[in-house]
């Protein structure tokens, strides 16, 4: 399921996951069940259905909140809810779950997952207008995305820094930024073309 997914074959993941769904309810995990759940969730995100996806992520986050499960997958539970309240426009739950997924992030001393609740929070800013907010947010994640090798990480954090950049004036940075997204993008756009001409082969 997770290779479809990364592939955007959204039919084939969705076929694998509820395959272990069945299997995990065979031998009642709920645990397990869950964390298929939210791995669903993440296929209905990658196709845009946001709404689903959260609908999906909201029903089984009890269990994986009080379940004998790693908090990692809480932590990232509340980044992936973070993300599609801010996607459907609902900034203060969107807020709350990144505030969330801050607290656990510090709970586990991961700098990864604390920038990545910085991101969140500093966008959410901008959406509302808070620009010193947000400058302080994604100031305290800047060297993670910098330094990342995720090229989708660095775009999501040059287009947040773009739009900040813009909003406030500043529009020789708004276009540094707004050219460097452009050339990653470019290189992300190439590279699944380039995927998708060699399925077809």
């Amino acid at each position: 399921s997770a290779v479809f997914s990364t592939l955007k074959n959204i039919s084939k993941a969705e076929e694998y996951i509820n395959k272990a769904l069945t299997i995990a309810e065979s031998y009642k995990a709920k645990n397990v069940m869950a964390i298929y759940m939210q791995q669903k969730a993440g296929i209905y995100f990658e196709n845009d259905e946001f709404d689903k996806a959260l609908r999906i992520r909201l029903q089984y986050l009890p269990q994986l909140e009080k379940g004998d499960v790693p908090r990692s997958y809480v932590l990232s539970s509340y980044e992936s809810i973070a993300e599609e309240y801010y996607e459907l426009e609902k900034m203060d739950s969107s807020k709350l779950f990144a505030q969330k997924s801050m607290q656990v992030a510090k709970q586990l001393e991961s700098g990864d997952a604390s920038a990545r609740a910085s991101w969140l929070l500093g966008r959410s800013a901008i959406k509302e207008k808070q620009f010193s907010q947000a400058w302080e947010y994604l100031k305290q994640c800047r060297n993670y995305y910098e330094k990342s090798t995720d090229p989708h990480e660095k775009r999501t954090y040059l287009a947040a820094m773009h739009e900040l950049m813009f909003a406030t004036g500043k529009y020789k940075e708004a276009y540094l930024y707004a050219e460097q997204y452009h050339s990653i993008n470019d290189s992300v756009l190439n590279s699944e073309r380039s995927r998708q001409f060699a399925e077809r082969e």
